[in-house]
């Protein structure tokens, strides 16, 4: 089973394999965004009633990190270098050929 997996690793290229990481950490970093900015509107209706304001203050709080947070990810793929992502593939390799 991980002698397949290994073999499909090693046939694509670190390049599609950077793309590829540089693709999902940026559908990631949107949706944590969109979910961030949907947490901020649903305890913005929570906070119309009195009592539902403990409620929505806190849903307001988290989507505010959860919005920062999309932010902070998309930020290092600026500083992701091919030979790091390189190196974590062969280290990936070198751990499912061991299995």
């Amino acid at each position: 089973m991980f002698n397949n997996q290994t073999t499909i690793i090693s046939t694509i290229s670190n390049e599609q394999s950077n793309e590829l990481l540089k693709d999902k950490m940026k559908f990631i970093a949107i949706m944590q965004q969109i979910f961030g900015v949907l947490n901020i509107i649903g305890g913005s209706f929570f906070c119309l009633g009195i009592l539902t304001a403990i409620i929505g203050i806190p849903l307001i709080i988290a989507g505010v990190k959860l919005f920062k947070s999309g932010g902070h990810l998309v930020w290092p793929q600026v500083l992701i270098e091919k030979r790091t992502i390189s190196k974590l593939s062969i280290i990936y390799m070198g751990i499912g050929s061991l299995h």
